[in-house]
């Protein structure tokens, strides 16, 4: 019996050790584990009389890999008129670019910001940008706002939307009536240009070597990956000499594209397709039957309009169809092919702002 006894003491005794270590490991856990992301508005102030300002500032926290983001909000146009954008910390006009519709007559106001390569993803704590807005009535008011994030690869980022239907109290009715203006603001889309100059990349002339004389047959193959989908089925690899077409290879789901049986010679590669640059790889095939392996490439998006270099014209086509379906928008503006304009498209173009084609792959 007394050893029964003993034996059941030092169970509880084991068993209330390990709730004790339990307890102290779990809210250490909890410590470790990092805040999630949040996007937060900030009113101020919450109570306003009419003809006050009023500012709703878009507060980021904890925020990893932001690279665009775009906020829309709704109001009741009666009641509140939107006037004025401020820029923030996180987007400025230096190192971002701005699509600001002004408010619509529906009440409906979208502002977005993509940051601009060389310019990292913002990481931390900041504001993106203000809106403002005049209080017009002397009644409670009160937005619905949504908000959609991206990384540079205009992948969705999960960030948790705060407050995101703000109400704004109204004061008194002043005694002395003020009239309002007869003219009311006009909103007009509002682009900030970025300022940094681009040093245009000097124009790549491919030199062709004379065909050697075959003495083995080799193969060719490399990968090209697209920027803003799994899927790199269909890419058209073109094998060419002294300017004549040999052989065309299509990618692979992986973007794995291959040819057989080369002889030596001296070759270029061409990979095009609407709104990338153009890939241009030099091969020299030297005969004794050894396999050239290309490597893998990334195959630039962001060229709109064809001319070979991603810059503020591109931003603008995206610009004045944002928020828009695709169609009536030009598919040339839906750069990751989800039938809608948005801050998914403008960031692929901040994050090859600036770049020119044809990139050569030696």
């Amino acid at each position: 019996m007394q050893w029964i006894h003993t034996n059941r003491k030092n169970q509880v005794t084991g068993l209330l050790l390990a709730l004790t270590l339990l307890a102290l490991i779990l809210p250490a856990a909890a410590q470790d584990a990092p805040p999630p992301p949040v996007v937060r508005l900030e009113v101020n102030p919450q109570t306003a009389n009419v003809g006050d300002m009023i500012s709703i500032a878009v507060r980021l926290e904890n925020v990893t890999e932001l690279y665009g983001l775009q906020v829309a909000c709704q109001v009741d146009p009666t009641l509140l008129i939107g006037t004025t954008l401020i820029e923030g910390d996180v987007f400025t006009s230096v190192t971002s670019y701005y699509v600001n519709q002004g408010m619509k007559p529906d009440g409906k106001w979208l502002i977005a910001a993509t940051r601009l390569q060389p310019n990292p993803a913002f990481n931390g704590n900041g504001t993106a940008f203000t809106f403002q807005y005049t209080l017009q009535s002397a009644v409670n008011a009160s937005l619905n706002c949504t908000v959609l994030g991206v990384d540079s690869r205009s992948m969705p980022l999960p960030l948790t939307l705060v407050n995101g239907t703000p109400m704004i109290t109204a004061g008194a009715v002043p005694t002395v009536e003020v009239p309002l203006p007869t003219v009311e603001p006009t909103l007009a889309p509002t682009d900030v240009i970025p300022t940094p100059e681009l040093t245009p990349e000097p124009t790549i002339d491919v030199t062709i070597e004379p065909t050697a004389v075959a003495i083995g047959l080799s193969s060719i193959q490399g990968t090209i990956v697209k920027q803003f989908e799994q899927d790199n089925t269909g890419l058209v690899v073109q094998l060419t000499t002294n300017g004549s077409l040999i052989q065309e290879s299509l990618t692979t789901t992986d973007g794995l594209f291959s040819f057989a049986d080369i002889p030596a010679g001296s070759y270029v590669l061409l990979v095009s397709a609407p709104a990338h640059l153009v890939l241009v790889y030099n091969v020299t095939v030297t005969g004794d039957g050894t396999p050239i392996d290309l490597g893998s490439q990334v195959f630039v998006i962001g060229d709109t309009d064809g001319n070979q270099t991603i810059d503020v014209a591109d931003a603008a086509l995206i610009s004045a169809n944002f928020d828009v379906a695709v169609p009536p928008a030009p598919e040339t503006a839906d750069l990751n092919r989800d039938g809608v304009i948005n801050i998914s498209d403008l960031v692929l173009i901040g994050s090859n702002f600036g770049l020119t084609g044809p990139i050569v792959v030696q």
